[in-house]
């Protein structure tokens, strides 16, 4: 040790013995930002308390305007029946005409195709034959396997309680509607008269018209 350390090394031990712990003031702490999951860590690390907890709630700024896309052409809803034109159906199947009738006066006309067995009132499912009486135009249906159709509600309590008084079937779906769909049923159909199982057949444009003429419920005379 060199001879200067020497000197000093008293002095230095007597100032280790008479030095006292002095507290000092921690600085004062910060303000915190605190979220929800800053909140619930502080108790465990002990500085609850310790500092001012300053939260900052940010309000949105309020939404842009939106501007709505106003259409020209209301919706249109082509399954609801629409407003009656026509107050009964008449249909003579000799003379395959079908009238369209309103207070007793035909406004409409038109020529038709019938079930491939023209005489006579339906029996039972698969005759061919277009049923006769007095029913109602009970449903539509614009995706059938043809273009629209109308459907008549055949068959009533004596149609059923006669077929099945035979062990047979009534059959049912009688409709009034166009053409067929599928290409090839349309070309057979274009080559013969009285194509359908049993329906009444018009024409594309005539079912569009008669559609929109016709409501749900309209009484349908089917005569010979």
């Amino acid at each position: 040790m060199h001879p200067r350390h020497l000197l000093l090394a008293p002095f230095l031990a007597l100032a280790a013995c008479t030095m006292q712990p002095v507290a000092v003031a921690p600085p004062a702490p910060a303000a915190v930002a605190a979220g929800d999951d800053q909140l619930a860590s502080l108790p465990a690390i002990g500085l609850a308390g310790a500092a001012t907890l300053v939260r900052y709630d940010v309000v949105p700024p309020p939404p842009l305007p939106r501007f709505r896309r106003v259409s020209l052409t209301p919706p249109a809803d082509p399954v609801a029946p629409p407003p009656a034109l026509v107050d009964r159906i008449v249909v003579h199947k000799m003379d395959r005409r079908m009238e369209l009738m309103k207070d007793g006066a035909a406004v409409r006309t038109y020529r038709i195709d019938l079930g491939w067995q023209t005489l006579g009132h339906k029996q039972h499912e698969g005759d061919g034959r277009t049923p006769e009486g007095v029913y109602t135009i009970e449903g539509r249906n614009p995706r059938s396997g043809f273009h629209r159709a109308l459907k008549i509600s055949y068959p009533s309590a004596e149609d059923r309680a006669r077929a099945n008084g035979k062990g047979m079937s009534p059959g049912g779906l009688i409709m009034i509607h166009g053409q067929p769909n599928d290409p090839r049923s349309y070309e057979r159909a274009q080559k013969k008269r009285d194509w359908t199982e049993g329906c009444i057949a018009v024409r594309n444009d005539e079912i569009e018209e008669i559609w929109a003429f016709v409501g749900d419920g309209t009484t349908i005379e089917i005569l010979p």
